[in-house]
């Protein structure tokens, strides 16, 4: 359990993450809290892409040292690449190292996964699911994880002002969203990471 933030405006995007992993029983009760070490954390850059990751701690691992996509495209049609090239890259990591969803009899997707990731290339800000559908958000604020309600209600107060904020404040942002998420969700909380990327001029 985690809270990933996501922002982007015309200067760019930043994604944060919080620092905590909570072990949950079968019966829903959390049987321990432990904090990542500065080296692993749920938001990475790579080859590119700023990569969160809400869920599994495996899905956390093989983003970190598995994962190799390719670099974002030239062209701005970033959506495009990412359903036909970067999914596929994903996919393709997560069942080669064994972390897929097992077929189903009433399976309502092919392909499944049980994390949530958000993604940015060239200052833009992707959300895709555990079916590896594609969301954009038209505000600009993403939110996922345990705490994602506190921080969005966070987010939301700020989406006059969120519009014109340069990175450094974009950043800052994410992190006093964190904190509000972190201040009510027991499984989310410090150490806080973040990331920036300026946004590519058309």
């Amino acid at each position: 359990m985690s809270t990933i933030i996501g922002i982007t405006n015309k200067h760019g995007a930043c994604i944060a993450a919080d620092g905590r992993i909570s072990s949950i029983d079968q019966d829903g009760y959390t049987t321990q809290i432990n904090t990542l070490p500065k080296n692993q954390t749920k938001v990475i850059k790579n080859n590119g892409w700023i990569i969160g990751t809400s869920g599994d701690l495996r899905a956390i691992n093989l983003l970190q040292h598995a994962h190799k996509p390719t670099k974002p495209p030239t062209h701005n049609n970033i959506e495009k690449h990412i359903i036909t090239k970067f999914i596929p890259e994903l996919r393709n990591t997560f069942d080669t190292h064994g972390y897929s969803l097992p077929q189903r009899e009433q399976s309502t997707h092919v392909a499944e996964h049980s994390s949530t990731i958000l993604i940015a290339a060239k200052g833009q800000i992707f959300c895709i699911d555990g079916d590896y559908s594609v969301l954009t958000e038209q505000l600009g604020i993403y939110a996922i994880g345990s705490g994602a309600q506190y921080a969005l209600g966070h987010l939301y107060t700020l989406r006059h002002t969120i519009p014109n904020l340069k990175l450094n404040q974009l950043e800052q942002t994410c992190i006093g969203a964190l904190e509000t998420a972190a201040h009510w969700d027991p499984h989310t909380g410090p150490p806080y990471t973040t990331h920036t990327q300026t946004r590519n001029p058309k």
